[in-house]
């Protein structure tokens, strides 16, 4: 093997968290238990309820925000990993008025730092920044962009020294100008003064890093989360790995830390450039009522598993891994198709039955370690790994 086919497999070991599926798995659709009944009803974006609150069965519970997008639906679109201009990415994010350094040039990642010692690492699988105001201060031990449960106990507020619109103005901003598209309204929590202050000694007691200073009244922030869209409809945020294989994609969402020195922090990725036309076009998606009797036929045949809880459906692109060419030294070497499913994440009670717990075959390793079934938009298929 020449010696630049190696250097290549070792980036592409690094960008995707593992290796690539083997010949003996991959990701196929499997006949749900009651797909053969789904009719030719009309499904219309506009017209999806907010969210259900319903006992489907003994078993089946709904409690969900339903997440809709407005877009076209396309049946199947060719992507690779996002083109990204690395240079011009960062120099929006870095600042045009600073010189800037590259400290790591490489085709599939470039890593920079600037005079103020801001740096950032840009590379076909997303986007990391930090300033080194942000490195001074203990946030990593306080945000949590990808925890529902961090927005709740810092929920939406209003800052004194900096609006949320104009937080939001300045992370947009900066997203447009490398385009990037996303949803307008993100998931927000507010970090207050008195809140950072409250929790130092904590942090401080705690801290790895002796260099790090306690929080002050100036540290207070925003955390702003956007959920990523592609052809104004939403991309799945979930990551997730196909079981032994190593084989991995990042979830779409980029998260902001922002305050009144700007913005602060930046980790993101699961971008995608379309590779020529969809190869099909418009699709109507089987309704949430359709989803529902799907999902009832398969847990009304579960024996060992009761109390199953559905917390949050969506409908979203999901990417299915194609191929990757190791001749090509540039994003186009990595071939995947996005497709619609409805994205269904649930909670559930087992029953332990002779020391084993019945399963319907094995599921998707989704890196949030949340519970998901996950079904074709178009059909009503199941998608599972073999």
């Amino acid at each position: 093997m020449n010696k630049r086919k190696l250097k290549y497999l070792v980036a592409m070991s690094i960008f995707l968290t593992g290796c690539f599926p083997t010949q003996q798995r991959g990701v196929i659709e499997i006949e749900s238990e009651d797909v053969n009944s789904l009719n030719d009803a009309s499904s219309n974006l506009n017209e999806y309820p907010n969210h259900i609150s319903e006992k489907v069965s003994e078993k089946l519970s709904i409690d969900a925000d339903i997440v809709v997008s407005k877009g076209n639906l396309l049946e199947k679109i060719p992507v690779t990993m996002f083109d990204f201009d690395f240079d011009k990415a960062a120099t929006i994010i870095l600042g045009k008025d600073h010189p800037i350094e590259i400290t790591n040039d490489e085709w599939w990642e470039k890593s920079y730092i600037n005079a103020d010692n801001d740096s950032a690492s840009i590379s076909f699988r997303g986007i990391n920044y930090s300033s080194s105001y942000m490195l001074d201060k203990p946030y990593s031990r306080v945000v949590e962009f990808d925890n529902p449960n961090f927005y709740i106990e810092y929920p939406e507020q209003e800052l004194s020294d900096l609006s949320l619109d104009s937080a939001k103005e300045e992370v947009e901003n900066l997203m447009d100008g490398i385009g990037i598209e996303y949803l307008e309204n993100p998931q927000v929590a507010t970090l207050t003064a008195e809140q950072l202050i409250s929790l130092n000694d904590n942090l401080i007691s705690v801290k790895e890093n002796q260099t790090l200073t306690e929080f002050n009244s100036e540290d207070q922030a925003y955390v702003l989360s956007y959920r990523l869209t592609f052809n104004d409809l939403l991309l799945t945020n979930i990551g997730y790995s196909l079981g032994d294989s190593g084989f991995s994609l990042p979830g779409s969402r980029m998260n902001f830390l922002i305050n009144s020195n700007g913005i602060i922090l930046i980790n993101g990725g699961g971008l995608y450039t379309e590779l020529g036309e969809p190869i099909q076009s418009n699709l109507t998606p089987i309704s949430v009522d359709q989803l529902i009797s799907i999902i009832k036929a398969e847990t009304d045949n579960l024996l060992n598993v009761e109390n199953i809880t559905i917390n949050y459906i969506e409908l979203a692109y999901f990417p299915m891994f194609e191929s990757v060419d190791l001749e090509i030294t540039n994003s186009d070497s990595i071939k995947m198709t996005l497709k619609p499913y409805w994205i269904v994440r649930y909670t559930q009670d087992l029953q332990e039955k002779d020391g084993a717990i019945s399963d319907t075959g094995e599921e998707l390793l989704f890196v949030d370690d949340n519970l998901y079934l996950i079904y074709s938009a178009k059909d009503g298929r199941k998608l599972q790994y073999y």
